[in-house]
């Protein structure tokens, strides 16, 4: 008769490895009257429907701060936008991190974003699914705020 080995992988370390806070809550405690912070955090390998309210004693420090400076408002400053006359068609993609560039269909389309962005015009990108639309507006948000 052998004796069954039980699973392995009954625990994942992951589940208690905090991947992010998502908010903070400050009550008072009704025995002690004093302030008690919990933070909700979401777990490496969990769903967000899994995430929990933690003592913040309980919580990885750094993961703590990097949620408060996400909560940081940045610095609004105005930009004015340019004239029309301004527009100039981008002819190579930049390069963006590791090394990636737009592809000659991807930079037309951003330059058509940034062109009726110029006029004032609105525009709605559409073309087959998988060709990038994504990125092509994230790089037409990225060239508008290289600008100020």
């Amino acid at each position: 008769m052998s004796v069954s080995q039980p699973d392995e992988d009954l625990f994942n370390p992951d589940y208690i490895e905090v991947d992010r806070v998502l908010e903070i809550a400050i009550t008072t405690d009704t025995e002690t009257g004093e302030e008690v912070t919990h933070y909700l955090v979401k777990w490496c390998s969990l769903s967000y429907e899994e995430s929990t309210w933690e003592l913040q004693e309980d919580v990885d420090p750094v993961k703590i701060r990097e949620f408060e400076e996400l909560k940081k408002i940045p610095e609004h400053k105005h930009v004015e936008r340019p004239l029309p006359e301004q527009w100039q068609k981008l002819e190579k993609s930049r390069e963006y991190r590791n090394g990636n560039q737009l592809r000659e269909y991807q930079l037309e389309g951003m330059n058509w974003l940034l062109f009726n962005w110029y006029n004032r015009k609105n525009c709605i990108l559409a073309d087959e699914m998988g060709l990038g639309k994504t990125i092509q507006s994230i790089t037409f948000l990225y060239e508008i705020f290289l600008m100020g």
